[in-house]
């Protein structure tokens, strides 16, 4: 067995290299002509499914598959669902979802994972229960394009890259895993991955071979890295094809499973190319020179974001001993979280709405807003989690050096402006009523996943106590607009508008988060109207046990609940443009427009997901039954 040897290479009917090819060349969908080959390749992939969605390492048709048959393998099963998805995500719906579901839980490990490899029974030889890094790393990947992502395989892959151990039985190297890992790498270790790739280039800039360099090279543009930082390995990869066109390399490691000595290096020439055109396409799309204008000319609102948090970083470092590296961590975490920039830039945008240049002195008041909105959106966060009795001690000295900072920030603009003085203070007093009325009236005790409804639950009303608890938001933009000393009227529109767009958001956010908060006894919005149906059916409606209740409540909120919270999205999203638009001073509202647009296309995204979702629990129950 030699690796890349392939001069006697045997013939090796395999259907896995079908999707890991179509995986590879997706990215070239719309800039090459590629359709015959997604063509072909879907409907290979097609004919191998079983009757459950799950996929096996032989073509099936093959006479190695009755000679030598294997047992379906979650690997082939993740890599296939996953190429269908990106190809044509109707392909895989609700049912193939369902069944997906019901072979993971077969198969895994602890809930939630991770996973064992091969699809066979309890009684079957330790050799066929192993749980392997790549595998579990590629159903994070499959998991990853239909929107979720399991706590215990994040764990593992950060594990594995704290560790800096990329091991498999089924692949020639670190490579095809650290590849596998770059397309679901946690935001927080993508970084140090790459440092690791880095370590590992050659002078010439290679990776070893033409295969391995094309899969560096795709995972650390995967993960970040810049053209100029490439150019050279991609210089070398051309010039190592240049000499020697489609030759194959060792890619996975094949073995018949009952005699290890018969393990063999697997590859093709298809492979290879795939891979190679892959990494040429990412690089040529990162070098563009659309993609150069945008990094060597900074947006506006890059330069002030970067200032906000350079600040931020000074502040905390004016402490001492162990409150420092709690802060940044902490704040590290909280802008990973804040993904559109909009608690940083949401005085930027107000701004940007009025119109007319941004003078120097405009520009210094909307970095201290923003420094402003992200020491308090991070004491407000920090103390959320103690109201939800998850609050972590450490973090509640960060939680006041914030709350102070902001507020100290905020009174050097409030010392010359009464009437925004009056109004922040109706804010924050708003503020802290919601609070109060969320801890009385939306917790409810968990014991043993038992929740008792020892009082009426919660009536959100017109859900305006949802934006009333973030209204905070809207501190910063007001300022802009006082300062520009525009009406008192157009300060009310924009509360008005916050408090529509903080209603539609939270309704979206709670619409995701209903089953998670009511598993640590919080009733949010979406959940209240959940539950007020449930209460109406159930014997015992003040008692409520999860295990046994929890798919009726999913069933209640996609059936019935999910169009209802659909239309109150809309309807709140539809008054804050409306509110918008009486803002006489705003000229350039597109800034605020962005927001809303983004709560929509979510909103609309989880209505059209609603069919598969119903064709889900429909073909989930009809197997779910057919088990027992």
């Amino acid at each position: 067995m030699i690796e890349n040897d392939f001069y006697r290479a045997t013939l090796c009917p395999s259907a896995f290299s079908a999707p890991i090819i179509l995986l590879a060349i997706n990215s070239l969908r719309g800039s090459y002509p590629i359709e015959k080959i997604e063509k072909r390749a879907l409907g290979f992939i097609l004919r191998q499914r079983s009757d459950f969605w799950s996929f096996n390492y032989w073509d099936r048709r093959s006479a190695e598959a009755k000679r030598k048959p294997y047992p379906d393998d979650l690997d082939d099963t993740s890599c296939s669902l996953a190429a269908l998805t990106l190809c044509d995500r109707n392909l895989v719906d609700g049912e193939a979802l369902a069944k997906l579901t019901m072979i993971l839980t077969s198969l895994e490990v602890a809930s939630g994972g991770p996973y064992r490899t091969w699809l066979v029974d309890s009684a079957a030889p330790g050799i066929w229960r192993d749980v392997d890094l790549a595998v579990n790393t590629n159903v994070a990947y499959l998991l990853s394009l239909h929107e979720v992502a399991l706590p215990a395989l994040v764990e593992l892959i950060a594990g594995a890259i704290d560790r800096e151990e990329f091991h498999s039985p089924y692949y020639a190297s670190a490579y095809p895993l650290t590849y596998f890992i770059s397309r679901c790498c946690p935001p927080e270790k993508r970084q140090q991955l790459a440092n690791y790739l880095w370590a590992k280039r050659g002078r010439d800039g290679s990776w070893g071979n033409p295969l391995n360099t094309a899969l560096a090279i795709s995972a650390l543009l995967n993960l970040g890295a810049g053209a100029q930082e490439i150019e050279p390995s991609i210089q070398c990869l051309i010039n190592a094809w240049l000499k020697d066109i489609g030759q194959p390399y060792a890619f996975y490691i094949g073995a018949d499973m009952t005699e290890q000595s018969k393990r063999h290096f697997a590859g093709s020439a298809a492979l290879t190319i795939a891979f190679f055109l892959e990494a040429l396409h990412k690089y040529a799309i990162s070098s563009s020179p659309k993609a150069k204008d945008k990094k060597q000319i900074p947006d506006l609102g890059d330069d002030i974001c970067a200032g906000i948090v350079a600040a931020a970083r000074k502040g905390f470092a004016r402490t001492d001993r162990v409150l420092p590296q709690i802060a940044l961590n902490y704040l590290d975490r909280f802008l990973v979280g804040d993904k559109d920039r909009q608690v940083l830039l949401a005085p930027f945008f107000m701004a940007q709405a009025l119109g007319g240049p941004m003078p120097p002195k405009e520009r210094r008041l909307v970095e201290k807003l923003g420094l402003a909105s992200l020491y308090g959106w991070m004491a407000y966060t920090i103390y959320d989690d103690f109201l939800d009795d998850e609050g972590k001690l450490s973090e509640l000295p960060v939680a006041n050096f914030c709350l102070r900072e902001s507020l100290a920030l905020l009174a050097e603009f409030t010392l010359h402006n009464p009437s925004y003085r009056q109004l922040s203070q109706k804010i924050f007093d708003g503020i802290e009523s919601a609070n109060a009325w969320e801890a009385v009236n939306c917790r409810f005790a968990v014991r043993s996943g038992k929740i008792n409804f020892d009082k009426p639950l919660p009536d959100y009303q017109d859900y305006h106590l949802l934006a009333q608890k973030s209204l905070g938001h809207a501190l910063g933009p007001l300022a802009v607009l006082t300062a520009r000393k525009k009406d008192a009227e157009s300060n009310n529109f924009i509360v008005d508008f916050f408090a529509h767009y903080l209603i539609a958001r939270q309704l979206n956010d709670d619409a995701h988060d209903w089953e998670e908060d009511l598993r640590r006894g919080y009733v949010n919005g979406v959940g209240a109207l959940i539950l007020s149906r449930w209460q109406k059916r159930a014997k015992n409606y003040q008692a409520l046990f999860l295990g046994r209740h929890l798919n009726s409540l999913r069933k209640i909120f996609w059936h019935e609940v999910m169009p209802e919270v659909y239309d109150l999205i809309k309807q709140n999203s539809q008054k804050a443009r409306q509110t918008l638009s009486r803002v006489r001073d705003i000229v350039y509202p597109a800034p605020f427009l962005v927001l809303l647009d983004a709560i929509d296309l979510a909103a609309e995204k989880t209505i059209r997901e609603r069919e598969m979702t119903l064709d889900f629990l429909k073909s989930y129950d009809a197997i779910d039954k057919r088990s027992r």
